[in-house]
């Protein structure tokens, strides 16, 4: 009987060990990815280059190939490569998909959207289909997360 207690006892701690280390490495991952995004955001060549994006999307243009202007080409360069940044380790599990989708997910899905003929000709032109590729699943899963019934 008393080995039964102490087996018991050692189930109930590892389980409670493992309980708690789950939660804090997630708390962890969570503080993680928002001052990941809050130090990348004071980037300034990723900053102007935001500013510019936002601007076109405000206007509601919609990219349909990669024969844009050099400067709008490294400014679309800068911020999909900075998303894409963000998808890549959300995927791997670096980085807390929630809180990314929070923080950055509709700006996310509208650059996507806007920028989504620009992306189809730079994989066909660069012969890289996978391009963009996790950034694209993260702009349809925020975009699935805000057709869902609450």
């Amino acid at each position: 009987m008393a080995e039964l207690l102490t087996a018991s006892s050692i189930l109930v701690a590892l389980v409670t060990w493992f309980v708690t280390h789950r939660f804090a490495a997630r708390a962890e991952r969570i503080r993680l990815t928002g001052q990941l995004i809050s130090h990348l955001s004071t980037n300034p060549l990723l900053d102007e280059a935001n500013l510019r994006i936002s601007r076109l999307l405000r206007e509601g243009d919609r990219l349909e190939d990669d024969d844009v202007p050099d400067d709008l080409d490294r400014d679309l360069h800068r911020v999909l490569n900075y998303y894409e940044f963000l998808c890549d380790f959300c995927a791997l599990g670096a980085l807390d998909r929630t809180t990314i989708i929070r923080l950055r997910g509709a700006p996310i899905h509208r650059t996507y959207e806007a920028t989504k003929g620009y992306i189809v000709a730079r994989r066909k032109r660069l012969k890289y289909p996978s391009l963009y590729a996790c950034l694209e699943r993260l702009a349809a899963d925020v975009r699935a997360h805000a057709e869902a019934p609450s």
